[in-house]
């Protein structure tokens, strides 16, 4: 006997997305249901009105593409997955002041001896990051096109916002992080990884979970060592260098993008080494104590927590709908002991 497998239809599922007011089981159906579907390549009837769908403002449409925007950042921008974030759905204000907690490994000691602080390390972030990213839809594609919507504006905004915070984490791997490894950019190559790994080893850094981020140039010069190259991710269309499994790094990545005002070609780190973290910003109708002319609508990635503000209006001239992404978040030194230079001098 044969046994039918059946789902909802791709229309139900937009209903019920449209009609779920909780961003986390709305995210939630989201990685469930819809996202599956735009990985297999399925129409979303995103251009047509959608039959039944509450669509205020064109909050469904705008919503999934903000949840893909959120989902590819982390494939994108994969650095943002090595750290550790503390990111949640909270409300907070900006240059609000918050506690996260890192990591480490404990010391075994005598019992009765004074507790080791190595194991948890309460770390400060300051939500001074307030920003914004835009897309819109005019009027012709929001009530009638067959183009892809959430593809088209999901994978540039992607871009934009995880460049952003990974370039806002870059500008902290300088010399706060002490520990270092000096070698001249074109001699970096098998060896000079093995030294660092030995160097981490001495100093205690966690083993788990350990990353690499290098300059383009370091990783041009690791591209001609063969045994380097061994681990080198061919499965993936990014244009950038991606390394797994070497020495005990579960990853290293290509990251062009260093500070310029140092000498720094590469951060090699564990988890506890640096943490971003993010809230939600108050939503200003309730502040104001009156109505807004558009929605504020939260939406948050169900895997990362990551959660943005997102604001649609309609232009009353061209009846466009634009929607904002609005990010609050800050990041900070983690344990500076879990972080490893690579420097030219």
């Amino acid at each position: 006997m044969n046994t039918l497998i059946s789902r909802e239809s791709t229309l139900d599922v937009l209903r019920a997305y449209g009609a779920e007011r909780d961003s986390r089981k709305r995210g939630a159906l989201y990685a469930s249901e819809i996202s599956p579907r735009i990985a297999r390549g399925e129409p979303l009837f995103l251009g047509l009105p959608l039959r039944g769908v509450t669509n205020s403002l064109g909050t469904v449409v705008s919503g999934i593409v903000t949840q893909r925007t959120l989902e590819l950042m982390f494939t994108r921008w994969p650095i943002l997955r090595a750290i550790t974030t503390d990111f949640s759905d909270e409300p907070a204000k900006v240059n609000e002041v918050i506690t996260t907690r890192t990591i480490g490994l404990p010391t075994v000691q005598n019992l009765g001896g004074t507790i080791s602080n190595a194991a948890v390390g309460d770390v400060t972030v300051t939500l001074s990051l307030l920003k914004e990213a835009a897309f819109q839809f005019a009027a012709t594609e929001w009530a009638g096109t067959t183009r892809n919507l959430v593809n088209e504006h999901a994978e540039s905004m992607s871009v934009s916002l995880g460049r952003y915070l990974t370039d806002t984490l870059g500008a902290l791997w300088d010399d706060t992080y002490t520990a270092e490894t000096v070698k001249a950019t074109a001699a970096v190559d098998y060896s000079t990884i093995c030294s660092i790994v030995s160097a981490m080893n001495g100093s205690g850094v966690p083993d788990g979970g350990r990353f690499g981020v290098v300059s383009s140039a370091v990783a041009a010069a690791l591209r001609e060592d063969e045994v380097v190259m061994d681990h080198f991710d061919r499965n993936t269309a990014s244009g950038y260098a991606h390394w797994v499994n070497l020495e005990g790094f579960t990853d290293i990545w290509e990251y062009p993008a260093f500070p310029g005002t140092d000498s720094t070609t590469g951060f090699f780190a564990s988890k506890s080494a640096c943490v971003a973290a993010t809230r939600l910003l108050a939503d200003p109708s309730t502040l104001l104590g009156f109505g807004y002319p558009g929605t504020l609508q939260a939406v948050t990635d169900p895997l990362s927590g990551l959660s943005v503000l997102a604001n649609n209006y309609v232009d009353a001239n061209t009846l466009a709908i634009t929607t904002r992404l609005i990010l609050l978040g800050g990041v900070g030194v983690g344990q500076v002991a879990c972080g490893h230079r690579l420097v030219t001098s």
